[in-house]
C-alpha cells in the first residue's frame, strides 16, 4: 500500500512514475490463497486481513478511490498468545470478564501476584508509567505523538497550497492538504 500510495501522490504532483515490485507476485503483506489450496470458492488470507481504524491516512485513501464501502467489522475471537518465557498459552483478552487469566488482564496487574509478575519478568525495560497498560494501550501509547501531528495536519483549514509549514513543538515539517488526498 505505501508503494502504491506514494507513486499516487507523485503522479498527481506531476511526476512520471513507475512502480516496481521485487518479488513474483504484486501484494506486498497481502496474500490470498485460493485454488487448489482451498476448495473451489472458498478462500483464505495469509497476510494483512484487516485495516485498524486508527489507520486514518489509509482509510483516506480508501475513501478518495471509493472502496470504503467494501470494509466490515473484524472480529478476531479466540486469539491465543504463547510466550516460551512464560510457559502456558494465554488468551489474548477476554471483554466480558476482567477476572479471567488473559493476557491484557495480567498486563492491567502491574505485576502484582505470581501470574502477573511472572509476566512482567519478560518485560523488564517497562517504565512505571507503561505498567499496567494492554498491548493496544503501550501501542497507542507510543504513537500517539505521530497520530496527533498527522490529524493536526489534516485538520487544519484547506489552502491553495498542497504543502504548507506547520511549526509543532520547535519542529518544523511539511504536512499535504488533506483535501487534496
Amino acid at each position: 500500500m505505501s508503494g502504491l500510495c506514494a507513486g499516487y501522490e507523485l503522479k498527481k504532483a506531476g511526476f512520471e512514475v513507475t512502480i516496481l515490485e521485487a518479488s513474483s507476485r504484486v501484494g506486498g503483506r497481502v496474500k490470498t490463497f485460493r485454488d487448489p489450496s482451498f476448495a473451489p470458492g472458498n478462500h483464505g488470507e495469509g497476510g494483512a486481513m484487516r485495516i485498524l481504524r486508527n489507520h486514518f491516512l489509509l482509510h483516506e485513501y480508501l475513501k478518495k478511490l471509493g472502496l470504503d464501502t467494501q470494509l466490515f467489522e473484524f472480529e478476531m475471537k479466540n486469539k491465543f498468545i504463547y510466550m516460551s518465557g512464560y510457559g502456558e498459552t494465554l488468551i489474548y483478552d477476554d471483554p466480558n470478564n476482567d477476572k479471567a487469566k488473559t493476557f491484557n488482564n495480567l498486563l492491567k496487574l502491574k505485576g502484582v501476584g505470581p501470574d502477573s509478575k511472572k509476566l512482567y519478568a519478560l518485560f523488564p525495560g517497562l517504565s512505571e508509567d507503561e505498567k499496567g497498560l494492554t498491548v493496544d494501550g503501550l501501542f497507542g501509547k507510543a504513537v500517539r505523538p505521530v497520530v496527533e501531528d498527522f490529524l493536526g495536519c489534516i485538520r487544519r483549514p484547506s489552502s491553495a497550497s498542497r504543502r504548507r509549514r506547520r511549526s509543532n513543538q520547535g519542529k518544523s515539517g511539511v504536512c499535504l492538504d488533506h483535501q487534496e488526498i
